[in-house]
């Protein structure tokens, strides 16, 4: 894959934000977790590069 021209990122990826509201979600969801989006089949996946509490 080429790289973005003015992102750096890969053609085709996306940045998205993730809202969890399980109070547990600090024990599993950590930077550099792989995780997986499924919606009846798998539609994406990434990394956790970061995590804020509120």
């Amino acid at each position: 894959m080429e790289a973005g021209t003015d992102t750096g990122r890969i053609s085709g990826e996306r940045r998205v934000t993730l809202t969890v509201t399980d109070e547990e979600a600090t024990e599993f969801l950590t930077p550099g977790e792989h995780f997986e989006l499924w919606k009846h089949h798998k539609v994406g996946h990434g990394v956790i590069s970061r995590r804020v509490v509120v």
